[in-house]
């Protein structure tokens, strides 16, 4: 059995939540990591950003996108709670907001370097 995976469709609301919130500490892990390499492939250093420079900017634009992750993240397990209890559910919508997040990020990280470097 893989970590992702839940067998008992009758969970109570508690252990619903339970299984995302735990799973939201890998969740954000992967995005900040994917962020941190998107900072160094565009050449940028956090601690030498200047406030208002558009570096800063762009970090800010990294940081919107996590907080945004996090809140669709979030219907996850509103989700599972309002609808009838699925045992695929859980995992299919995870994996999709993890891989749609990292898709967005790299996309993100492509359109600035296009930007910069053009």
């Amino acid at each position: 059995m893989n970590g992702l995976s839940e067998t008992n469709p009758k969970r109570k609301p508690i252990q619903i939540l339970r299984w995302w919130e735990i799973r939201r500490i890998v969740f954000n892990l992967i995005q900040i990591l994917l962020v941190a390499i998107s900072l160094w492939i565009l050449g940028l250093r956090i601690f030498d950003m200047e406030m208002g420079s558009g570096d800063y900017f762009l970090l800010l634009i990294y940081v919107g996108h996590l907080l945004i992750a996090n809140f669709i993240y979030t219907f996850g397990w509103i989700i599972e709670l309002a609808r009838p209890r699925n045992t695929n559910f859980a995992r299919k919508f995870f994996l999709a907001i993890l891989v749609l997040s990292s898709v967005g990020l790299v996309a993100l990280t492509a359109s600035f370097a296009f930007i910069l470097w053009s």
